[in-house]
Formats: C-alpha cells, structure tokens, sequence
C-alpha cells in the first residue's frame, strides 16, 4: 500500500520517538510507510512487560524495524525506570577490573532485553571520563584510562551479542572532557589533537566490532568546526580511528538536545547531519514535544533538501538502504537467538 504522504527513502533514515505505553495509530502508519526504527524511553516503559508489548506490536506491524532502547544499565535505564537498575554502574564495573564480570553484566542486560523483543541497546559508553565536574558522563564511563574503557566496553558488548541483542557505542569521538552538558549546550573540548588521540579517540579501535556508533554533540577544533554529530569532520575521523574497517551504522545523538536544537536548529541539524555522514538520526525523546511533529519536521526537512538539490535522491535512497541492511542484519540476529522468559532474565 502506497503512502504518498511519506517518503520511504527520509523514512529510511530515522530512528522516531513516539508518546505514551501504546503504540499510536499515527506510529502504525509510518511503521507501514517505512519507517527505519523507534526508539523507547523511561515513559514509554513504566514495566519490562509494557516495554515488551510495544515491541511485539511494532515488530507485528513492520517485522524488520529495528526497536532502540537508550540502556546502558546502572544510572542510565529505561527498561527499570520505575525502581532504578538491578545492574551496577559502568564506573563501578571500570573499578572491580573483572573483564568476565563485565561481559557476565552485559549478557545478563541483553537477557532482559531481548525477553522484551527489543533488538537495539544503545550502549556501551567509550567515553573515557577525564573531567570530575563532567555532568553528562560520570560514573556511565569505565573509567579515566582509555585502555580500561575499551576492555570494558568490549567485553560489555560480547555480552550483549551473546544475549542476541545489536550494540551502540557512544558518545564519538568522546564526551568525557566537558564540563557541559549537550542535553542543554554545545560542550567544547579544548585539546590539541594529539592529546585528544591519545586520551579520547584511542578505544574506538574497538568499533569494527560493534553494529554502530553514536555522534556527539560536542565541539573539538583541533578536528573541525561545528558539532561532531553534524559536522562533515568527524566521520573521516571515525573511519581513522577504527582503522577503516567499520561497516555499521553512524547514529546520530538525540537531535532535539540544545547543544544543536538551539544553533542551527532541529530541521537544519537533521539535514546536516545527513551530509556528514550520519547513517540513522535519532530524533530524541518526545517528552517536551509532539512526537509525530518531530518526524514530520525531520521528513520534511529531508524531502525540502532532496527538492533543492542540497542532497541528492541516489544519496537519501543509498543511505536508507544500507540502514536498512544493518538493520535487517540485527532482526535477523534476534530472531535466532532464542529470548528467555523475562521472569527468568
């Protein structure tokens, strides 16, 4: 069935946010439209079971939409919102230094999730939190030594894959030296490139392992102007650091954080994004905003850009079809490694 008022190549490219513990009828439509992915938060899951009822309802109505959870376990959680995480902090894993422990938490955070029928955790933070007044990272990271950090986040996300779950790392090319929060600001990180390497860029060596990526929002001139997320810099960079063999996604930080919303603006940030590489945007909560308003404006954005010829139609077309065979990629994992039941996870 056609649907003339979305286009399945924009589509393609979005990770959207939706409102409330059911799935919206406006959600059913673009989910048949084409949709790429959704992604839950804390109010769309009060309870594991309610965060599994949605899944199963996306997953009856478009089989291949991947459904993204921003879980990390310990501070960050969605899936246990209600009661804080049963699962310690990534700092705390970092400190104990027990690699199999950590690959142990992982499995253990992937059980639960793919008992819900999510397919899409992102994490593990490679962050390597070198400021104490950082408010934005914190005790999410491993550690303040690049080394530990991708040990950790390795060994965190085998326990995911184990668990049959894709995985995220985040927050390229590192969050850890900012005392500003993107949630609200640009943050800016002031070190010359060597030291950055050596300090931040260091454990994205990691990444041909993982399914994707996350872009920050964060400034370093000494690799470009403008935000990471939307920058055309950035993406040479991960491609560098990951010594040209990553074949996953590059996800973009929730657009709707200030550290973009404000300067140049949501539509502008999407389209940017796109022309810097980005592979799949995520669009952010809808907590503080419409949420089918928030996908149309970021369709729309797309579409006007294709329309003036700022992006091309083969390029939005390209990219939408390699989202969807990574995406394809981590259904199908899914579907083959069999969940437990989430009383037992």
């Amino acid at each position: 069935m056609a649907h003339p008022s979305w286009d399945r190549d924009a589509l393609g490219v979005l990770m959207a946010p939706f409102t409330g513990t059911e799935l919206p009828a406006w959600v059913e439509e673009v989910l048949g439209a084409g949709l790429a992915s959704v992604i839950l938060f804390g109010h769309n899951t009060p309870t594991p079971q309610t965060a599994g009822s949605l899944a199963r309802a996306v997953h009856a109505r478009a089989p291949d939409c991947v459904v993204a959870i921003d879980e990390e376990g310990g501070d960050v959680t969605r899936i246990q919102s209600a009661t804080g995480s049963s699962l310690p902090t990534a700092w705390a894993l970092g400190e104990v230094d027990d690699i199999e422990l950590t690959r142990a938490v992982g499995s253990a955070l992937g059980d639960v999730l793919a008992a819900c029928d999510l397919d899409l955790a992102l994490a593990p933070v490679l962050d390597v939190s070198t400021d104490p007044a950082n408010p934005v990272i914190g005790t999410r990271a491993f550690g303040d030594d690049p080394d530990r950090v991708a040990a950790h986040a390795r060994a965190f996300s085998t326990g995911l894959v184990e668990a049959g779950l894709g995985t995220c790392a985040k927050h390229f090319p590192g969050h850890g030296a900012t005392a500003t929060d993107s949630h609200t600001a640009l943050p800016l990180i002031d070190l010359d490139a060597p030291q950055f390497a050596r300090e931040h860029l260091a454990p994205w060596s990691i990444i041909p392992w993982l399914d994707s990526v996350m872009t920050a929002h964060v400034l370093v001139p000494a690799h470009g102007e403008g935000p990471a997320s939307i920058s055309p810099w950035s993406r040479p960079l991960l491609d560098r650091a990951a010594g040209g063999r990553f074949r996953g996604l590059v996800i973009t930080d929730a657009l709707d954080m200030g550290a973009v919303a404000q300067e140049p603006g949501y539509a502008e940030a999407v389209v940017r994004a796109i022309e810097s590489g980005a592979d799949l945007l995520c669009l952010g909560t809808s907590i503080r905003r419409d949420d089918q308003q928030m996908l149309r404006e970021a369709h729309d954005a797309l579409i006007a850009a294709v329309d003036s010829g700022r992006i091309t139609r083969q390029g939005l077309r390209a990219r939408a079809e390699h989202t969807r065979g990574v995406l394809h990629t981590l259904r199908t994992r899914r579907r083959f490694v069999p969940p437990q039941p989430l009383e037992e996870a």
